[in-house]
């Protein structure tokens, strides 16, 4: 794991079949974070995989990445 590494599950999401897959990602793994960012992610040890992290917005404050 590298400096900054946080490693958690999340469970692949998806609303309707039209739209993208996402996660989202709880407060806690984005802590003092309020705006978008870039992060690595790994998938299954697969990757990495460069991923816009994004505030879901509408008064929440989790992020979610599609």
């Amino acid at each position: 794991m590298t400096d900054g590494a946080i490693t958690f599950e999340a469970r692949i999401l998806r609303k309707d079949p039209a739209l993208p897959r996402y996660i989202v990602v709880a407060p806690e793994h984005v802590a003092g974070r309020s705006t978008a960012f870039v992060a690595d992610v790994m998938l299954n040890d697969t990757g990495p995989f460069r991923r816009n992290i994004r505030p879901w917005g509408k008064g929440s404050d989790i992020f979610f990445s599609t």
